[in-house]
């Protein structure tokens, strides 16, 4: 399977695509159409499913673009209800402590979303998190890794009544319009263009006790969480990998259609489409993401003609290839080209 800046198929819950529709809706904006142009079902509009976490990073960012605001995802964290959640903010909740409340966070935030990745500082001071969306392309990232880190802290201030002060918070994003918000709200100085998106207490504020914790109920989370950890990594989507490696061959010779590639597999178009909703993930998608990544990396990293890359890619029409590069990245292939070659 092709290794992509979006990733081998990364599967996310979609509550986060369902709160920034929310918030559409009530500005009066398209929601139904932006989730159309980033892939997603309209269905997330009404219920949590499992959908594709590049799908919902894209559609975030349009989300942003439409609303003219840099700081969404700060804006949809910063007032959250944690419950939106489930079963996942009520583990946090009934931790004894904070420190037990940021360690389960990062080691059960991918039953949320099996793209982020947590990496939690052992023994320095201070206490970090440090967050990234694995399989995800970072132009494709900002909005939603501003949610999770201001998730974080939020939660903090929740789970605990306190309006507790990080020491640090990083994002590798570049400086936001309006980014003095985050300033008012952090009660620190964000640093933008950073490493990696992260934030950090003082190792003190680790002991404050929870005002929800209950060991029973906890014990019981914990159990579950670990079985749901187990189970969406045992349930990666092998067809889906296989059918993006029938399809990297097949792109250049104009017969990346579902039924060729059915034939490949001995199934029927329907019975190969099925088994592709089993694991949550749809042939169109993929097939639109295999597109990106070879896109961006034939864009990025050589100097092969436009028109070129839009026949490798299955586009007899360069100029259907360009529209589609710049949904994909917001960017036009000539404009992405001169970021990588000043």
């Amino acid at each position: 399977m092709v290794e992509t800046p979006f990733g081998p198929s990364p599967l996310t819950d979609s509550t986060l695509a369902r709160l920034a529709c929310d918030h559409l809706l009530k500005e009066g904006r398209p929601a139904r159409t932006l989730l159309r142009a980033s892939d997603l079902p309209l269905s997330v509009m009404e219920r949590p499913e499992v959908v594709g976490a590049v799908q919902q990073a894209s559609f975030l960012e349009r989300a942003a673009r439409e609303l003219d605001d840099d700081l969404l995802g700060f804006h949809l964290a910063s007032g959250i209800d944690g419950r939106v959640f489930g079963p996942f903010f009520h583990l946090l909740a009934s931790c004894a402590d904070l420190g037990e409340a940021l360690s389960k966070q990062a080691r059960y935030l991918t039953t949320v979303n099996r793209a982020l990745r947590c990496h939690v500082s052992e023994g320095a001071s201070p206490f970090t998190l440090s967050l990234g969306l694995e399989g995800v392309d970072r132009a494709l990232a900002g909005q939603e890794m501003a949610f999770w880190i201001t998730f974080v802290v939020q939660m903090a201030r929740t789970l605990t009544t306190l309006n507790l002060v990080p020491t640090g918070v990083s994002f590798a994003q570049g400086a936001p319009v309006g980014g003095f918000a985050m300033d008012d709200y952090f009660r620190c100085e964000p640093v933008f263009g950073a490493a990696v998106d992260g934030v950090a207490f003082e190792r003190q504020v680790l002991a404050l006790p929870l005002m929800r914790s209950d060991p029973y109920l906890n014990a019981f989370l914990t159990a579950f969480h670990e079985e749901r950890l187990a189970r969406d990594v045992s349930a990666a989507p092998v067809l889906a990998a296989r059918v993006s490696d029938v399809l990297t061959s097949l792109l250049a010779q104009g017969q990346a259609r579902l039924m060729t590639v059915a034939g490949e597999f001995g199934m029927s178009a329907r019975t190969l489409g099925r088994r592709l909703a089993e694991e949550g993930v749809t042939f169109r998608a993929i097939l639109d993401r295999l597109r990106a990544d070879l896109a961006t990396r034939y864009v990025r990293d050589t100097s092969m003609p436009l028109s070129q890359i839009a026949w490798r890619l299955g586009y007899k029409d360069p100029s259907a290839f360009i529209v589609a590069f710049k949904r994909w990245t917001g960017k036009t292939p000539s404009a992405l080209r001169r970021e990588y070659r000043p």
